[in-house]
């Protein structure tokens, strides 16, 4: 089973300068209890913006350099869609983390969306491209909790493809 993780704001936005556009720990710390102990599949430029490996994570990488190395058992360097689908048991969630060109060759094998809106809109070099909401049901959809540091209001979203795969 194939999963989006993401969060964009109003508008779309995703990214900014290889980062988000926004500081959210709240949201970040929700990313990893929902990530953790499963594998995360990214292209490599989402790879690289990354801090460092993250723990309890199978890392698969997409890159077109062939020339691409990185030296640690966690991460598996990939090339095509067709060797992620080969590595990865789709008995189990695996989650597509990134970036806006890796979630459009992915979006046929998608069964399942982990979506944060973050309510503004902000500078961005990257954006999402708009979901067809008549393929998708809100499974589940609650409010953040704000406080001093997770003071944008944001909303998280868990919606299921309507026909299965």
């Amino acid at each position: 089973m194939y999963s989006f993780m993401i969060a964009i704001g109003n508008n779309n936005e995703m990214g900014l300068n290889n980062g988000l556009p926004w500081r959210l720990p709240k949201e970040v710390r929700y990313f990893r209890s929902v990530t953790e102990w499963h594998t995360i599949i990214m292209g490599r430029k989402t790879f690289e913006s990354l801090p460092r490996v993250l723990p309890n994570r199978r890392h698969i990488v997409i890159t077109r350099d062939k020339e691409y190395i990185f030296e640690d058992p966690n991460v598996i360097v990939v090339h095509s869609l067709e060797e992620v689908f080969e590595i990865c048991d789709n008995r189990e969630e695996n989650f597509i983390i990134g970036g806006a060109e890796i979630f459009k060759i992915f979006m046929p094998y998608l069964e399942r969306i982990y979506l944060t809106i973050v309510h503004g809109t902000f500078k961005a070099d990257v954006y999402f491209f708009p979901l067809d909401m008549e393929e998708w049901q809100e499974s589940k959809k609650w409010e953040a909790t704000l406080d001093n540091i997770n003071n944008i209001p944001h909303t998280y979203y868990v919606l299921d493809r309507k026909v299965q795969l």
